[in-house]
């Protein structure tokens, strides 16, 4: 309508253009961003039409959103593949894909939802010590209880990882004697389908671990066990530092598509 002496705006259109709410009341309607609440601009009703007033953040933000440049297309799909992946590291997405952040500097990105998900204490320096040959040495814990099960009733989970390559296998249990059996079901595993034999399995004192069945298995297949100190899980790093991945990854995916728990 080329007549038409004032822009008109769709509520569908502002709303993903500024990220943000639109609350209407009978004389008035307000703006607000959607993650920190702030008031972007409101409409004051004038007849049959609510005229919008935006403030200085709105109209720079604004401004911005309805440029859609080449940039604002290849920042969305950063996002998209960030979300994707289990909230990767930007620097690790810059790796996999690299055509991505031509134009984006690393820096530029923060993402709030990884903030709540991983923050965590200054890590423990590094062990050096690595094994030379695949199954040589594996590393194990449990996590759990969890609160809620999962969709087959289980509450924990036990990881075996090896120190050569760093691959991780991921069994779920029902309650915490289950270790003996999920840990000879991985040794057969790795017998039948890599023809390795593991020399060297490491996890921390738990019950679970010390049981004579468990303790009379290994000594029948020469699998020599090594405990850390009680307490002290910086010595079992390797094994925690990969609880505290999977765990994160979980929580930020459940987090950020609003998922059920149970998930």
């Amino acid at each position: 309508m080329p007549s038409l002496e004032y822009n008109l705006l769709f509520v569908s259109q502002i709303t993903s253009a500024l990220n943000c709410t639109v609350t209407f009341w009978p004389f008035y309607c307000v703006f607000q961003d959607i993650l920190t609440r702030k008031t972007l601009g409101c409409g004051v009703k004038r007849g049959n039409l609510y005229y919008l007033e935006l403030t200085k953040i709105g109209e720079q933000q604004y401004s911005t959103a309805c440029s859609a440049t080449k940039s604002d297309r290849i920042l969305s799909e950063v996002w998209l593949w960030h979300k994707r992946l289990g909230h990767l590291s930007f620097s690790y997405l810059k790796k996999l894909k690299p055509h991505l952040f031509t134009e984006l500097q690393i820096l530029d990105l923060q993402c709030d939802i990884c903030e709540l998900t991983k923050s965590h204490r200054k890590s423990f320096s590094s062990s050096f010590n690595k094994s030379s040959k695949p199954f040589m040495v594996i590393h194990s814990d449990i996590w759990g209880p969890t609160t809620i099960s999962s969709m087959s009733k289980a509450r924990y989970f036990i990881t075996f990882i090896d120190e050569c390559t760093r691959i991780t296998w991921v069994s779920l249990l029902h309650k915490k004697s289950d270790a003996s059996t999920a840990f000879q079901e991985f040794h057969n595993m790795v017998k039948t389908q890599f023809q390795k034999q593991i020399q060297v399995w490491q996890s921390d004192n738990a019950m679970e671990f010390l049981a004579n069945s468990l303790g009379n298995y290994l000594r029948q297949h020469g699998i020599r066990h090594h405990t850390f100190c009680p307490y002290i899980p910086q010595q079992n790093g390797l094994a925690e530092r990969k609880n505290r991945q999977i765990m994160e990854m979980v929580r930020a995916s459940l987090f950020g598509m609003n998922m059920p728990r149970f998930y």
